[in-house]
């Protein structure tokens, strides 16, 4: 399987251990890996997976990724947050904007596009699960 990894995570420990590690792993199983920042329709062709890591507006075109979605291409999305519930004392230096409307809006729209999602607990399973529900 050919494998795109977007990696758009402002944390360099989140990067690594939810990104990078698992690109590596299925690298090491055979899978061809590409580890980028950046998606375009060019650089996604032939690709039968996008894996995104990390919430980065300014990195992730939503038309790129419906583009990718009329390619047949699996969009995976991998949170280890609550998006919708980000506390005040959140680490994230981007705080303002995960609480802001627009990205919330932004990852509703999101929710409806992805094919899955990988979480860390079984709460954010749980959380996420009412989006996909008839899928």
């Amino acid at each position: 399987m050919k494998l795109y990894f977007l990696d758009v995570s402002y944390s360099p420990g989140v990067s690594y251990y939810r990104c990078k590690q698992p690109a590596q792993y299925l690298s090491s199983k055979g899978h061809e890996i590409a580890l980028m920042s950046l998606v375009t329709p060019e650089t996604l062709k032939g690709f039968d997976a996008l894996y995104i890591n990390g919430l980065n507006l300014g990195a992730i075109d939503f038309n790129v990724l419906t583009w990718a979605k009329g390619q047949g291409i699996k969009i995976i999305l991998d949170l280890d947050d609550d998006i919708f519930n980000i506390p005040d004392t959140h680490p994230e230096p981007h705080r303002s904007v995960l609480k802001s409307t627009s990205f919330k809006n932004f990852i509703k729209a999101l929710l409806t596009l992805i094919d899955t999602m990988t979480v860390t607990t079984d709460y954010l399973k749980e959380f996420y699960s009412k989006y996909f529900s008839g899928r």
